[in-house]
């Protein structure tokens, strides 16, 4: 039966921005969901002092820092204090001072307590941190023992308590194996990233194109990623994960406005589209709104619009798709850094970590793009040529939603 309706499809620009305001709020906490913390402990014959550097935003999840009153730091100090649980033996430590709590820049506060330990034996932590928080967590302990010198250890869910080793050898074996397992962690728990890379790969009509937009991508984040991890340039993190927020829906845009394999359907302006884009978020920075300045964001958006620009030229040439996939892949390696920069792992073994980091990193995206392509290539086959209307438009929208979710979190949230 003929109802006098038609169906109506998403086009354009505008329809890409009202699906982004539409789908997108679920997903503004989807990327990097698993929050982090960065502990110190420096261990003494009587017990240990205690930093715990931890992200405000963790702390308001807990129902004390909902009370009222002057006892609140305190409540929420003693809850804090309990979940990271130190012990020398099989004693557990008690906190003999109060839990000091200051706020610091970055989104960040730090708590300061000592800790008594009046067992004999090694020295070990616990993390129960992400029972306590109800969410995915990260805790970096940095370890400093007068005798046996510092050790590095990240606990989480699976693998919540470390105690002292005996052998220094079994220790630094460990931490390799751990770095690599927390880069692939990061990689496929890091929405975003994988996101980007899907952008990237989903365009792309054979695997030799898939190979140089992802070693393109490749070469730069490893770039920057020791970069940032080495302490030469080390940009601060809420602009860079904005505008890794930013990439994405560029790599959206391209794909809405260029990537088509038919253009019947009328010209389409990739510059004025990214321009529509950006154009918020530019009149934010000027206004010093948010947390993201107006240079890099400017910067960002005159390399986008001469891409844009060119691109635009030769549509049907994907060889050219390398050069925004390494430009932003700059961009990413900063992201990737976040969590080592933030660990403050000593200078013996960064070298070791950040190799055995960014192996993790470089196996998972490799997994997921393995597992991707075949997937991609078999919706080519299926849909013919339908594909950039049945898969690449649809896929490219709800990559628009995300990144324009996620940039509003993190540059203003």
């Amino acid at each position: 039966m003929n109802t006098g309706l038609r169906p109506v499809r998403v086009r354009g620009l505008a329809g890409c921005v009202l699906a982004a305001a539409i789908a997108g709020s679920p997903l503004t906490a989807r990327a990097h969901e698993r929050s982090a913390s960065y502990a110190e402990f420096r261990v003494d014959a009587a017990g240990a002092a205690v930093t715990l550097r931890i992200e405000s935003r963790d702390l308001t999840r807990l129902p004390e820092s909902a009370e009222a009153g002057p006892g609140r730091d305190s409540a929420v100090g003693d809850v804090i204090a309990a979940a990271l649980i130190a012990r020398r033996g099989q004693v557990a430590c008690t906190p003999s001072t109060p839990v000091v709590r200051a706020a610091t820049s970055g989104g960040r506060e730090t708590l300061r307590w000592r800790v008594e330990c009046p067992g004999d034996g090694s020295f070990g932590v616990e993390s129960r941190l992400t029972q306590l928080l109800r969410a995915p967590h990260l805790c970096f302990v940095m370890v400093r023992t007068p005798a046996n010198g510092d050790f590095e250890v990240v606990l989480h869910s699976e693998r919540a308590q470390w105690q002292q080793p005996e052998a220094a050898e079994a220790s630094g074996q460990r931490a390799f194996l751990e770095s690599f397992r927390l880069g692939v962690e990061h990689i496929a728990g890091g929405a975003d990233h994988l996101f980007f890379v899907f952008g990237l790969v989903v365009v792309a009509a054979t695997l030799s194109e898939v190979a140089v937009v992802i070693t393109a991508f490749t070469l730069a984040h490893m770039l920057t990623l020791a970069t940032a991890a080495l302490g030469l340039l080390r940009p601060a993190a809420a602009p860079v994960e904005a505008l890794i927020a930013v990439s994405i829906a560029l790599v959206a845009v391209e794909n809405l406005t260029l990537r088509a394999e038919s253009r019947e359907r009328g010209r389409r302006h990739p510059s004025a589209a990214a321009a529509l884009v950006l154009a918020p978020a530019l009149l934010a920075a000027a206004a010093q709104l948010g947390r993201v300045p107006a240079a890099p964001l400017a910067g960002t958006a005159v390399f986008a619009l001469s891409y844009l620009a060119f691109a635009d030229r030769r549509p049907t040439d994907r060889r050219v798709r390398w050069v925004v996939a390494f430009v932003f892949g700059l961009l990413h390696g900063f992201g990737f850094a976040g969590v080592l920069v933030e660990a403050g792992f000593s200078g013996a073994a960064v070298a070791t970590t950040l190799v055995a980091f960014n192996a993790g990193v470089e196996i998972g995206q490799l997994l997921f793009v393995a597992l991707l392509w075949p997937l991609l290539t078999l919706l080519r086959r299926r849909a013919g040529v339908e594909y950039t209307r049945l898969v690449v438009e649809p896929a490219s929208v709800v990559l628009l939603a995300a990144s324009v979710a996620w940039y509003a979190a993190r540059a203003f949230g």
